[in-house]
């Protein structure tokens, strides 16, 4: 079996000329639809900054969550948490009872506690 001689042909410089330009186009459209189109980077790039901004919120939202629960909680076993609650926001006080309001011109904003003072439970 023979071979036919195989003949080299070399392209134009004209035709290498259009051949690179066209590759450039083609790797800058590649490059261009990589950054700007639907999925690209900058896409990517707002949709994860977008993420970290809710999970923050998420967090924050946990966080009141759980505080809210274990107020629930306290009111529901405890009566002494109760009981406060009742005379802060109800301006509850017993029957013959003198309520004597220091420190503050609002009776339902508690006080801040002195440092290194404990609070001494209701009598009951």
């Amino acid at each position: 079996m023979s071979h036919a001689p195989r003949t080299e042909t070399t392209p134009s410089p004209a035709a290498r000329s259009a051949l690179r330009w066209g590759l450039l186009v083609l790797i800058v459209l590649s490059w261009t639809y990589a950054l700007f189109g639907d999925e690209g980077i900058l896409t990517q790039r707002r949709r994860r900054q977008r993420l970290d901004v809710l999970k923050e919120r998420v967090a924050r939202e946990a966080a009141i969550n759980r505080a809210l629960a274990a107020e629930v909680e306290g009111l529901a076993h405890d009566d002494f948490v109760l009981e406060r609650a009742i005379r802060l926001e109800l301006d509850y006080q017993r029957p013959g009872e003198t309520v004597l309001v220091v420190g503050s011109d609002d009776p339902l904003v508690p006080a801040p506690a002195a440092p290194g003072s404990a609070v001494a439970p209701p009598p009951g």
